[in-house]
């Protein structure tokens, strides 16, 4: 009976947070960052929490970057017991221009994350699920644009800990950008968004299977 009552509270719970956290933010989120929660008391939206207090902090792996970069970042818990969190909206935006929408793009994400468009795409992550808790393991790869300046850019979360507890707008420390303006330094091969890189695979593919067929035909 003592079992049946644990696994009970168990499934409450579980369902309780996926009811607080679904699926990942919606597109609705991107430009305000508010996962819109409804009070199931007073039937409004919940309210955040102040920044003041946040345990949380974005920390990204370099402090400049370049065309192409990649940047990893993750969202650190600074409380003497961390809790992790369970869901998450993430951005890279213009450090001196927050309304001109998110920047560059976001790659492999991590478990129990996903990619999502908000203006152009994979330029936003948020969870998938909300079962599992993600804490600094998980960790986001960001790409700057290979094919142009943007500026210095921050990266702003909002991450929520339950379904009451959530905190918009996390902001990083400006990550600056180093121009490749004026430098010799244009968009080289590997810039080109991978598309040198596929064209050689496609190549070096037809190659191998000219080189087949000859020897077939000679035999």
């Amino acid at each position: 009976m003592y079992a049946k009552y644990l696994i009970f509270v168990y499934v409450t719970l579980v369902v309780h947070h996926a009811k607080a956290l679904p699926n990942g933010a919606p597109t609705s989120a991107c430009s305000t960052f508010m996962p819109r929660h409804v009070n199931r008391q007073s039937g409004g939206f919940l309210s955040s929490q102040s920044l003041v207090a946040s345990p949380y902090s974005i920390v990204v792996s370099r402090t400049n970057f370049t065309r192409n970069t990649v940047i990893r970042v993750h969202i650190s818990d600074n409380r003497t017991t961390p809790s992790g969190y369970r869901g998450i909206l993430l951005q890279a935006r213009l450090n001196d221009s927050f309304s001109n929408g998110s920047q560059g793009s976001w790659m492999n994400a991590p478990p129990f994350t996903k990619l999502i468009r908000c203006n152009n795409r994979n330029d936003a992550v948020t969870h998938s699920e909300v079962i599992n808790v993600k804490n600094e393991t998980t960790v986001f790869e960001w790409r700057a644009p290979c094919d142009r300046d943007i500026g210095n850019i921050v990266f702003i979360a909002t991450v929520a800990q339950t379904r009451e507890l959530f905190w918009p707008r996390i902001t990083s420390d400006v990550v600056m950008e180093v121009s490749n303006v004026g430098s010799g330094q244009g968009p080289t091969q590997e810039d080109e968004c991978g598309e040198n890189e596929a064209s050689v695979t496609y190549v070096s593919i037809l190659s191998c299977i000219l080189t087949i067929l000859t020897a077939l035909s000679i035999s």
